[in-house]
């Protein structure tokens, strides 16, 4: 699940030092998983990142491209 926090602190403006170093951490966050998302899927592991809000429909549409792929 994604955390919506991380693209507010990345796209806030940097107007000081503290808001400096939060979208540092965010960029340094957000970049982890798309490192890990990639060696997942070089791995052939499927994963999903969404949003809380669209986990659910995310889910399902996942579940039957899977599904339609004979992949379960």
């Amino acid at each position: 699940v994604s955390d919506p926090r991380l693209s507010a602190l990345y796209d806030q403006p940097v107007n000081d030092y503290p808001a400096m170093y939060e979208r540092a951490a965010a960029d340094s966050v957000i970049s982890d998983r798309r490192a890990s998302t990639t060696i997942l899927d070089a791995a052939g592991i499927h994963n999903l990142e969404a949003d809380p809000d669209d986990l659910s429909a995310s889910l399902v549409s996942f579940y039957f491209q899977a599904k339609e792929r004979a992949l379960i």
